[in-house]
């Protein structure tokens, strides 16, 4: 008996229903996304990311559907074309052998643990249906298995060096999220072999449930690496969303949490002395001089700049610790130089200490930086009329 493949190949692309289905999904979704644009006047990232596109810093604070509505957004037209070709070409011929449920899960599944491997391997935010698309390439590896003359006849030794083709492409360019390929194509292989093709009768049900098992056991172990990984990057981003709230003492709190390591990036510092100042300043202001204290106390414990301790001199004065003061201030004038109002800082406590030959020689520091600073001019005559 001759067996017709071409005519049933043809038959699946007009019998592709949830094929179709889902290229009408993704086109609406994209159509939604620019009206969307050009009614609120949104950048696309700022689209992408309330859509929600994969943002690591995001699904560490528990937006875990994230993995599921990226491989529904897309980032242009030519991304969006690529991805809805590449499913117009296989999706039919998956949804043939396995019949439109299995071929659904195959598709949301695959999709889910491709974008599960870039949560986890791949920093950047992305979008796309691309790890969904490599899932169905996955199932069609299952295909061959078991109709080996089938996926012969249809697409031979092509495939194989399409899929090696992209793959060594995508580790060439950071534009692409290989991550979530091979991510894609791992689980699609391993869903097919899970579910079986439409037609296999039902049979190796015990290794079907291992391999279910499996692939919730390494989803599961997924999360649980992500949120080891990703543990600083979720107190970082909540410390910022705090600080954009004004809730400082929420952001010392997740600053608190981060690593020696995360301590040390310029960001994260330049974060930790906006978040301490910022505190500092609100207790001066409120005469708390105490906390004022302890939180520039606790700012150079992370990050020892000299001005800190510039800062932390003029807390000593306000409190009327001039020895304090004396010494925080002088280190800061040392270590800056040439800075005059530092310099008349050191004078006026010193002054304060009843210490005035000291007091004439800062004051000959600031005149020296600048002769027309009044008020040294001012102190300098105070003194020398005694």
């Amino acid at each position: 008996m001759i067996i017709d493949y071409r005519k049933q190949f043809i038959d699946a692309n007009d019998r592709a229903t949830v094929t179709k289905t889902l290229i009408g999904i993704n086109l609406t979704v994209w159509i939604a996304m620019m009206l969307l644009k050009f009614m609120k006047g949104l950048d696309e990232h700022t689209l992408l990311t309330a859509m929600g596109m994969k943002v690591n810093e995001l699904i560490i604070q528990g937006q875990y559907w994230r993995l599921f509505t990226a491989m529904f957004l897309h980032l242009g037209p030519l991304h969006l074309f690529s991805n809805l070709y590449a499913l117009y070409v296989y999706g039919p011929t998956v949804e043939k052998y396995f019949g439109g449920i299995k071929f659904l899960l195959i598709y949301i599944i695959s999709g889910i643990l491709g974008n599960l491997s870039s949560y986890l391997f791949l920093p950047n935010p992305s979008a796309g249906a691309s790890g969904a698309i490599f899932g169905l390439v996955g199932a069609l590896f299952y295909f061959r298995k078991e109709r080996r003359h089938i996926f012969n006849w249809a697409f031979g030794p092509r495939l194989v060096i399409l899929l090696i083709f992209n793959i060594a492409l995508g580790f060439t360019t950071s534009l692409v999220d290989n991550m979530a390929h091979i991510g894609g194509l791992v689980g699609g292989y391993l869903i097919a072999n899970g579910l079986g093709l439409s037609s296999e009768l039902k049979k190796k049900v015990f290794k079907k449930i291992c391999i279910w098992i499996l692939t919730l056991f390494i989803f599961g172990l997924g999360l649980s690496y992500g949120t080891v990984k990703y543990l600083d990057l979720g107190h970082l981003h909540s410390a910022y969303n705090a600080v954009e709230n004004n809730e400082i003492e929420d952001a010392k709190g997740y600053i608190a949490q981060l690593s020696e390591k995360d301590l040390q990036k310029p960001n994260v510092k330049e974060l930790i002395e906006y978040i301490y100042i910022e505190d500092m300043r609100t207790n001066i202001e409120n005469g708390d001089m105490i906390e004022a204290l302890h939180s520039i106390n606790t700012l150079i414990e992370y990050s020892p700049d000299d001005l800190f301790y510039y800062y932390r001199g003029y807390i000593y004065e306000v409190m009327g610790n001039w020895t304090m003061a004396y010494a925080d201030y002088l280190y800061a004038a040392d270590s800056i130089q040439d800075d005059e109002d530092i310099w008349y800082s050191v004078a006026r406590v010193t002054y304060n200490l009843g210490q005035f030959d000291k007091t004439k020689t800062y004051l000959d520091k600031v005149l020296a930086l600048n002769q027309n600073n009044i008020d040294a001019k001012e102190l300098l005559d105070y003194i020398s009329a005694f």
